[in-house]
C-alpha cells in the first residue's frame, strides 16, 4: 500500500511539472505573438523602411541682410586741436568776428571774417588745395559737394563744378550778406559778315564775370560741431604763427584697436552702433590710425605675415554720446557692408546661376512640382542671400538641394 502511494505522488509531480512547462511555453509564444501584432508608434517607426529621398525646401523669409562684427571700444573725451586758417599771397587782416570763444561751431557757420570775406566751417577729410572754377573736377570738388549737401543743398556729388553747385555756393554767401568770388573771363572777338565785299568787321565782346570758389574761404574740420577755444581778434594781421582757430570736442569719441584681418574691410564713414549702459547710439568711423608703440621685430613669423592692427576712431552721428561713458568700455557693432533692409532672404544654396549669368530659384508649386523663377541677387553674406523677383513672396518654398 505504501509503495502504491509513493508511486502516485511521484506521478502527480511529473504531471504538474509538465503542465507548468507547457504553460510557460504557451505564455512565451503568446507574448511573442502579441508583440508581433501590437507595437507602439515608436516601435513601428523604428522598424519601418526609410522613405525614398525627396526634394529639400525652405521657406522664403523677409528681413534684413546684415554683415556685422563687434569690438570693444574705449570712450574718450575729445581733445583740443588747432585748425590753420588758409593764407593767400596778399596781406590778411581779421575784419570781423564770426564766432566767439566758447561758441559751438557748426557746419556752415562763419568762423571769422578776413579782408571782408567770410571763412566758412565745413566738414571734410582734407583742406581745399586750389581755387575752383566752372568745369573743374576732382576729389576736392566732390568733398565740397558732400559738405554743401550736409548744409541743405541737393546737388549731385559727381566731383564736377557745374551750375547747380554754383547756385548752392552763391546761396551760402548771400545767407551771410556776402557774395561769392568772381573772375573775369575774356571772350574772343567775333567777325561780322562781309558787306558788299568790304573787309570783315571784328566785333569786340565784353568780358564776362564767372563764379569761382576760393579755397581760402573754407576752413575744413574733420568733424563738427566743435567748441571754439581761441580765435584771432579783429585787427590781427595773420601769419603762419597766429592764423589758426583752436577748437575742442564737445563730447565723447570712441577708440577701438582691431586686428588687421578686420581692419582690411573698414573705411572712413562706415556706420556702426555703440551700446553702453543699456543705450544704443549710431556712430561712424572718423579715422583709421596705425597702432603706435609696437615692436615689429618681436613678432614671430606667423604674426609678421598678418596685417597689423589699427586704432579705429568713431564719432557720433546726429548727436552726442553720454558724458557718463568717458573712460568706459562700450560695445561697437560694425556694419561691414551696407545693410539691405526689408528684403526677401533665402539660403545661398537656393540661388543658381545659368550660363548666361542670370540667377534663379526653384519655387514649389501647389501641385508639388517646381517652377524656375528668375531673381535678382542683391547681396549675399554668411550663407544667406537677399533677392527679389516677380511672383516670389514671403512663405514661398524654394529648393536648396539642387
Amino acid at each position: 500500500m505504501t509503495n502504491m502511494t509513493a508511486k502516485s505522488q511521484s506521478t502527480s509531480r511529473i504531471v504538474i511539472g509538465l503542465i507548468c512547462a507547457v504553460a510557460a511555453i504557451a505564455l512565451v509564444a503568446g507574448t511573442w505573438f502579441v508583440a508581433q501584432y501590437f507595437q507602439s508608434p515608436a516601435q513601428r517607426e523604428a522598424s519601418a523602411e526609410p522613405p525614398p529621398p525627396g526634394p529639400v525646401v525652405v521657406a522664403v523669409k523677409r528681413g534684413d541682410l546684415l554683415e556685422n562684427t563687434t569690438t570693444m571700444a574705449r570712450a574718450v573725451k575729445e581733445e583740443a586741436a588747432a585748425i590753420a586758417i588758409p593764407l593767400g599771397a596778399e596781406t590778411e587782416i581779421v575784419t570781423g568776428l564770426g564766432t566767439r570763444i566758447g561758441d559751438s561751431l557748426a557746419p556752415g557757420a562763419v568762423v571769422t571774417w578776413v579782408n571782408g570775406r567770410p571763412i566758412f566751417a565745413i566738414v571734410g577729410a582734407f583742406p581745399l588745395y586750389r581755387n575752383l572754377v566752372l568745369g573743374d573736377s576732382g576729389p576736392d570738388m566732390e568733398m565740397l559737394q558732400e559738405a554743401l549737401n550736409g548744409l541743405g543743398c541737393d546737388i549731385a556729388v559727381d566731383g564736377s563744378f557745374g551750375g547747380a553747385t554754383a547756385a548752392c555756393v552763391t546761396s551760402l554767401y548771400r545767407n551771410v550778406a556776402s557774395e561769392p568770388s568772381m573772375r573775369t573771363v575774356e571772350t574772343a572777338p567775333e567777325a561780322s559778315a562781309s558787306v558788299a565785299g568790304a573787309a570783315d568787321l571784328v566785333q569786340p565782346i565784353p568780358p564776362k564775370q564767372e563764379i569761382q570758389i576760393r579755397s581760402a574761404d573754407f576752413l575744413v574740420f574733420p568733424s563738427l560741431p566743435k567748441q571754439v577755444v581761441s580765435v584771432p581778434p579783429i585787427g590781427t594781421k595773420l601769419s603762419t604763427e597766429n592764423a589758426k582757430v583752436d577748437v575742442a570736442g564737445l563730447g565723447i569719441s570712441l577708440e577701438a584697436e582691431v586686428p588687421g584681418s578686420v581692419a582690411s574691410g573698414l573705411s572712413v564713414g562706415m556706420t556702426a552702433e555703440a551700446t553702453g549702459e543699456g543705450e544704443v547710439f549710431p556712430v561712424r568711423i572718423l579715422a583709421i590710425n596705425p597702432v603706435t608703440g609696437e615692436d615689429s621685430s618681436d613678432a614671430d613669423s606667423t604674426q609678421a605675415s598678418q596685417a597689423p592692427s589699427v586704432v579705429v576712431v568713431f564719432e557720433p552721428v546726429g548727436g552726442q554720446l553720454p558724458e557718463a561713458w568717458a573712460g568706459q568700455q562700450v560695445l561697437v557693432t560694425l556694419n561691414l557692408s551696407e545693410p539691405i533692409t526689408d528684403t526677401l532672404l533665402v539660403p545661398q544654396r537656393a540661388v543658381a546661376a545659368g550660363s548666361d549669368g542670370r540667377t534663379s530659384v526653384l519655387v514649389q508649386t501647389s501641385g508639388g512640382g517646381f517652377e524656375q523663377v528668375a531673381v535678382e541677387e542683391l547681396g549675399c553674406t554668411q550663407g544667406m542671400c537677399a533677392i527679389e523677383g516677380a511672383g516670389l513672396e514671403e512663405g514661398s518654398l524654394v529648393r536648396v538641394d539642387r
